[in-house]
């Protein structure tokens, strides 16, 4: 192979890498307006998919470097929180029972999980996000805890309202400028 074609192909997989941060930014987006569970659990699906996608070309494309393997690490373990919290909106949803985790890091967090899964009230689970975000820190990481602890809800940020958030008011303002009414 060439050093041409290493350098295109290492183009494109960064390219790619930044077209799927991006299109995760606009799931990311979508939560700040969405209140149904169903639709919450759909978009932290996919998000999930896509952080998993961002952990696999990030292995590709800075293979050599430790501080991006970590980054890689960080996107695989916001997957899996994402993807439980996906499936808590679920349960949420059906007024059913959440399924007992398989993953050590799911069972480490497994009586918030289910918690929230007995909360029917969004706001009341984003409020647990605050016990998720202490229980997962030490294992996960700071990359992947603050990506629970800023999970968007209408008007939170994480466990805190607008109104609580330190910086509430320009969350509010940026927020109007990125999501469509």
């Amino acid at each position: 192979m060439t050093t041409l074609t290493r350098a295109r192909i290492a183009y494109q997989i960064r390219r790619d890498f930044r077209a799927t941060n991006n299109r995760a930014g606009l799931l990311h987006d979508l939560l700040v307006v969405k209140t149904d569970p169903i639709v919450r659990a759909d978009l932290l699906r996919h998000l999930a998919a896509h952080h998993r996608t961002l952990a696999r070309l990030h292995r590709i494309a800075f293979p050599d470097n430790p501080c991006d393997r970590d980054g890689a690490a960080a996107h695989e373990a916001t997957a899996d929180l994402l993807r439980m919290l996906c499936d808590v909106e679920f349960a949420a949803a059906m007024g059913a029972g959440l399924n007992a985790p398989t993953t050590p890091l799911g069972m480490q967090v497994w009586m918030v999980l289910r918690a929230m899964a007995a909360t029917p009230d969004l706001t009341a689970r984003m409020r647990l996000l605050e016990q998720l975000y202490t229980t997962v820190y030490p294992t996960v990481g700071a990359s992947a805890a603050e990506t629970i602890a800023c999970l968007p809800a209408p008007g939170m940020v994480g466990w805190r309202t607008l109104d609580e958030h330190p910086e509430g008011v320009g969350i509010a303002a940026y927020r109007a400028q990125r999501v469509p009414a």
